[in-house]
């Protein structure tokens, strides 16, 4: 068995190979022991402390920092935030710049290893290079394809067609992954002395790209811009020379808005696997035996029919949309892919002129999790989760009542002001202000001037007292014969590794305290020195 006084003198040795490989072969025992784990986290203190100290081209230092790296990312042993970072930098500042730039991609926004990845991407781009190449010839009139293009892009006040640099060329690299990132770009029009004003920089980079790719970058960005300013996109399209589609007219019984009170829903899901599509089937019938006027591509789209004229309609004419997803509809939307990434346009564009008020949009989540199933800008409403099959039945009610505006819980009708009983000043008395407290006991007893030698601030050792008693302590000071210290309590609940965001803000709180309140609620103790007889770590 593991005790916490090997890993004391281990740490005092600075062998930290040997504290590393018990770290890993005692994990269990470390996790379920909180003194083992008081000393795991001097450790971590003392390690990252000396490391500073060390010379960059140490390599066992360097073997060390790479196992601590494995051990935290295989969760045999879970380091603090702030000291993982501590160990990311460590690693970034020691290895090779092309392990280095990898491991810098955990904190891309701190200044070190920002400036390691930038270093990182320069030479890259001097081995590899991107070059633009303007065509000599431009085949069709791409001045005014890309003046119209700009137009629609360049609306600062409206966030879903507004194009910043960075989401300029992050539309470029979905089609030509290699090409370079926003900073690397412009570090490079400015190597090269040319404009970084955007309409000229995106114009060069279009006209840059191979013909080819450059086609499927246009037509990239008028796909996610058409259900905001289709016309518009419609006429790039014929520039293009792309056919546009002209939306023909549906059969009238096909979709057609109900004159009955029946409230009218569509619903939008990804065709995953045969067991979903049947869900998705299961679910609209039983809408339909409840009331509900479903629009489901299954019941009304037949082959030559025109799906982005069946989605538009659907959508206009329908009163609430049920969105199913799952990862695969969030893949499709998120690259506005096939039918469910237009309808997912269209959807989208409507909830970015209503982000408060949406009244028609219920999402419902059927399998996976929430940042795996659902676009990132839709996950700000409140969804209902159908992936627990056993709890099926309660959601469907869930689902009913939200389609019907019928509430499981109403908020009561208001009241009137309760009349309050008035008391006089004369019959509430303030109590009389007491003495402070002393927490001090008298010391009349032998002092041991080697356990007085041993006490060292900011330790944790364990007395053991005359009764009898072991007590853990946060050493604090030595003041009028006492040891003040941090007690049990005061260490779980002020200085616990690895807190919870609620347990930081408790310990924040209780930080700002005075020592008075501290000592009165068993926080910090003043134990006698004439009553401590030993000390362990």
């Amino acid at each position: 068995m593991l005790d916490q006084e090997n890993l004391y003198q281990l740490i005092f040795k600075e062998q930290w190979t040997d504290i590393l490989d018990l770290l890993y072969t005692h994990k269990s025992d470390i996790s379920g022991d909180t003194m083992l784990r008081q000393a795991a986290t001097i450790f971590e203190q003392e390690f990252f402390k000396k490391v500073k100290e060390y010379p960059t081209d140490r390599k066992d230092i360097e073997d060390n920092l790479e196992t601590l790296f494995i051990l935290n990312h295989g969760k045999f042993y879970k380091l603090t935030a702030d000291n993982f970072k501590a160990l990311i930098l460590e690693l970034v500042e020691r290895k090779p710049l092309n392990e280095a730039a990898n491991y810098a991609l955990y904190f891309p926004n701190d200044e070190i290893c920002k400036a390691k990845i930038a270093k990182f991407e320069i030479l890259k781009a001097k081995e590899d290079g991107f070059k633009l190449t303007p065509p000599k010839n431009i085949s069709m009139n791409w001045i005014e394809i890309y003046n119209r293009l700009f137009e629609l892009i360049n609306n600062q006040s409206d966030s879903a067609t507004y194009f910043s640099g960075s989401r300029f060329i992050k539309t470029v690299r979905e089609i030509e992954p290699y090409f370079p990132d926003y900073n690397q770009f412009i570090e490079q029009r400015n190597r090269e002395g040319k404009s970084t004003s955007r309409k000229i920089f995106y114009y060069d980079i279009l006209l840059g790209l191979k013909e080819d790719v450059r086609f499927k970058v246009v037509n990239r960005f008028l796909e996610i811009l058409k259900p905001f300013q289709t016309e518009k996109v419609e006429k790039i399209q014929e520039l293009l020379g792309n056919k546009v589609e002209k939306k023909e007219p549906i059969i009238a019984s096909e979709i057609n808005k109900s004159n009955s009170n029946n409230p009218v829903v569509f619903i939008s899901y990804s065709w995953d696997d045969e067991a979903h599509k049947q869900w998705v089937l299961n679910l609209a019938d039983r809408l339909c035996s409840d009331g509900i006027d479903v629009i489901l591509d299954r019941y009304h789209l037949k082959p030559g029919r025109n799906l982005p004229f069946f989605v538009e309609r659907s959508i206009s004419i329908a009163e609430r949309i049920i969105i199913v997803f799952t990862p695969n509809y969030k893949l499709k939307a998120d690259k506005r892919a096939g039918g469910v990434g237009y309808e997912y346009s269209i959807m989208n564009a409507d909830l970015y002129n209503n982000q408060t008020t949406n009244e028609k949009i219920i999402p419902v989540l059927r399998r996976g999790t929430k940042e795996e199933s659902i676009p990132a800008f839709m996950q700000q409403y409140i969804h209902i989760d159908t992936g627990n099959d056993d709890n099926f039945e309660n959601s469907y009610v869930d689902l009913l009542r939200e389609i019907y505006n019928e509430p499981a819980i109403q908020k009561p009708k208001l009241g009137s002001k309760p009349t309050f009983e008035k008391k006089t000043t004369e019959e509430v008395e303030k109590p009389k202000i007491g003495i402070k407290p002393n927490f001090k006991r008298e010391v009349s007893g032998y002092i041991n001037p080697d356990i007085v030698s041993k006490l060292k601030f900011n330790d944790t050792p364990i007395l053991t007292l005359s009764d009898g008693s072991r007590i853990n302590a946060g050493t604090i000071r030595i003041e009028d014969n006492h040891l003040v210290h941090y007690t049990g309590k005061g260490l779980r609940e002020i200085w616990k590794p690895n807190m919870t965001e609620e347990e930081i803000k408790i310990a924040a709180e209780l930080k700002k305290m005075s020592e008075e309140y501290l000592a009165e609620n068993n926080y910090i103790a003043w134990t006698p020195l004439d009553t401590i007889v030993d000390i362990n770590r």
